[in-house]
């Protein structure tokens, strides 16, 4: 039996070890990026218009701006009248504009038809901002209840209404929660409320959260058409209760005509959305 005598110059105490990941090394470019989401970004413009009989630019001083399913569970109460325009994305209608008589602010049903990509909600958001130019933005929207943090155990059932504002502390109504940190709110409203924190923006933006118990999915990388059903439309998941407090809410935080109420049980005819392309003339996009 051989015998060696080794030094410690011929031990190599990590010979069965594998290297650590950082190490490896290789010539070829064409390696695959594990950061990466595996899809072709988008590098084109979009085409943002609005189009119909719209505010006069520049010239409103509070715009709502309702979305997804809050804003179709308060547009069926909130007596909003006739549609006088809409915002094209693409030529695809994502939102109907409405100019109801008891306010002078510009009310935006928005995403009830088609849900925008995260690519395009910061240029929508701007495309508005920059058309009506408002001293104030009031955003609709929901909360993943489901996936918050919350400071303490809470159903469905309990779960308030929350709100984030720009400016200030004060609760826009005494109903209404601070949204608890760290959560984040991913939707097409926090473009425009980033748009309205800028330090050169003049505008102030007031973003009231309903509690949802649906976990929104992913967004893909192009406008998503949403079926219009009937289960969708008329399924409410809040109470008239609550719908009607939000409704006075938007109202006092508004510029307003008169008094105005949230009128729980009315079934509009068709709802936004039934017919998602089409110029102004077909007559595809009126209520």
């Amino acid at each position: 039996m051989a015998y060696r005598n080794t030094t410690s110059q011929d031990v190599e105490f990590l010979h069965d070890t594998s290297a650590p990941r950082y190490a490896y090394e290789s010539d070829e470019e064409d390696q695959l990026n594990p950061l990466s989401s595996g899809c072709e970004q988008k590098t084109a413009r979009v085409s943002i218009s609005i189009k119909g009989l719209a505010h006069s630019q520049g010239t409103a001083k509070a715009v709502v701006i309702a979305s997804g399913q809050a804003g179709n569970a308060w547009a069926r109460g909130a007596q909003l009248g006739e549609q006088r325009a809409a915002v094209l994305v693409d030529n695809i209608i994502v939102a109907l504009i409405f100019l109801p008589s008891w306010s002078d602010a510009v009310v935006i049903i928005s995403e009830t038809s088609a849900t925008l990509p995260a690519w395009v909600m910061r240029p929508y958001a701007e495309a508005i901002v920059h058309f009506y130019k408002p001293s104030r933005l009031l955003l609709l929207d929901t909360y993943p209840f489901p996936t918050c943090i919350k400071p303490q155990p809470l159903d469905i059932y309990h779960a308030p209404v929350c709100y984030l504002r720009t400016q200030g502390k004060a609760a826009p109504a005494s109903f209404l929660s601070p949204y608890w940190p760290p959560n984040l709110i991913q939707m097409t409203c926090a473009a425009f409320t980033s748009i309205a924190a800028l330090p050169t923006s003049q505008m102030e933006a007031i973003l009231l959260l309903l509690p949802s118990p649906r976990i929104p999915t992913s967004r893909g990388h192009d406008i998503s058409l949403i079926p219009n059903t009937p289960e969708d439309i008329y399924n409410v998941i809040w109470p008239d209760s609550i719908l009607q407090k939000v409704h006075i809410c938007l109202g006092e935080l508004c510029e307003l005509r008169g008094p105005s109420s949230w009128q729980s049980g009315i079934v509009p005819s068709k709802l936004p959305g039934t017919k998602r392309r089409g110029d102004i003339g077909d007559g595809g996009m009126y209520i």
